[in-house]
């Protein structure tokens, strides 16, 4: 399972505004880095394979129903 821990950048992992909080605005934020390629987004790669993908929304979405 994760654990929610840091990311790289020492930012909360799925947080992609670091607003400090887990929300769709952290998903729409993600889509975005997705369909643009945007090679820079921040806590976006949630289980950490190099790629900022679906699972990783999918993460994102099931951690914030949990």
């Amino acid at each position: 399972d994760f654990d929610g821990g840091d990311c790289v950048n020492n930012c909360n992992s799925g947080d992609v505004n670091n607003d400090g909080g887990l929300n769709i605005l952290d998903i729409v934020l993600m889509v975005e880095c997705i369909v643009n390629s945007i090679d820079e987004c921040n806590c976006s790669d949630i289980n950490q394979d190099g790629q900022v993908n679906v699972i990783d929304i999918i993460m994102v979405i099931n951690m914030i129903i949990e």
